[in-house]
């Protein structure tokens, strides 16, 4: 009777734990898929605007249009501190001169996500069963091992679109969508779609940005893109072992050890690719703040390259092209500064 018991409970053991059919993101992260995009979204969306008013606040132009726009970028500030579903309201319109044509330049900018969400749990369950007696001075013994693997794995994938004027205009209900960092589950946090803009909008006034090709040593046509691919993989795992042991070994038949190995792990692999691409409309922008940044001169063949970083004086075409290339490295360094810490 005693064995069966012990049979019967071993067998309840492999057969009782429990996985998941269907893994799903919100199981380990407590998130759904739907608030995970929208969190990116909102994030991109607060973005636009921090970086929107950041240029308006800070330009450095003593025009009238700057003063302006410096005005207007603090009281918009403000108001949308105080009201956050003001923010919808915020347009290239709103300011006047270069702030506008710069702003108009990047506010049909496309976003794309795609997301692969990845998950795979592992449940296993294996056991053993000692039975054994005691023939005179001999143990007897037969032992019993059964086990139970299972694992179960779900690839979601899915792609959203977006542009930066029809976030701002029309994606409300942020206020709880902008979250800080999760270092455990970073999808489900900030995951610093708010640099990867700031280096687009950077490269392609002053690293001539342009778009991907396929052909090496091709000058891409078409508007500046930018693509970030990030994928996070967190793993859970954990084990129990718990052991019987029955001494003395009588001359009857019995147990004489059991024992049961519960393992469980959990592996999620978050994957978000995220692209940047101007307009064409915003394209055709990008030529003159590029010609006014750079100056007029910077494509002229023979004439004086004027630079943001340097001044140069090329002859031929492939001089102005070189003297553009340094610029261009300059330009990384002062936006990819080195900070040393103290040991």
């Amino acid at each position: 009777m005693r064995t069966r018991t012990w049979v019967w409970t071993l067998a309840s053991a492999l057969f009782g734990s429990g996985c998941a059919i269907h893994p799903q993101p919100k199981d380990v992260t407590g998130v759904p898929t739907f608030e995970i995009v929208q969190r990116i979204r909102c994030e991109t969306r607060q973005s636009v605007i921090d970086l929107t008013l950041k240029y308006a606040r800070y330009g450095k132009g003593d025009s009238q249009d700057h003063i302006q726009a410096r005005e207007i970028a603090e009281r918009l500030s403000a108001e949308f501190e105080a009201n956050p579903d003001a923010s919808t309201k915020l347009s290239p319109n709103l300011f006047t001169g270069e702030v506008r044509k710069t702003l108009n330049a990047f506010w049909t900018t496309g976003v794309a996500y795609n997301f692969k969400l990845d998950m795979t749990e592992i449940n296993n369950a294996d056991g053993s069963l000692n039975i054994g007696s005691l023939f005179g001075r001999r143990a007897f013994g037969i032992g019993f091992k059964a086990g139970l693997d299972r694992t179960r794995e779900n690839t979601r994938t899915f792609t959203v679109t977006d542009n930066f004027g029809e976030l701002v205009k029309g994606l409300t209900g942020c206020q709880d969508e902008l979250v800080g960092p999760n270092y455990i589950y970073p999808i489900t946090g900030r995951i610093g779609v708010e640099d990867m803009i700031e280096a687009f909008v950077y490269m392609s006034i002053f690293a001539n940005l342009g778009a991907e090709t396929s052909a090496p040593a091709t000058v891409p046509k078409g508007p500046p893109t930018l693509v970030d691919a990030l994928a996070f993989t967190t793993t859970i795992s954990g084990s129990v072992n718990p052991t019987v042991a029955f001494s003395p070994v009588g001359k009857e038949m019995g147990v004489t050890a059991a024992s049961v190995d519960f393992a469980a792990s959990r592996t999620d692999l978050h994957q978000v690719v995220v692209g940047l691409a101007l307009a064409p409309t915003g394209q055709a922008e990008l030529g003159s703040l590029r010609q006014a940044y750079f100056g007029s001169s910077a494509a002229a063949s023979g004439g004086t390259l004027v630079a943001p970083l340097l001044t140069a004086a090329p002859t031929t075409r492939s001089e102005n092209v070189a003297a553009a290339a340094v610029n261009q490295f300059l330009t990384q360094q002062l936006f990819s500064p080195t900070i040393n810490l103290p040991p």
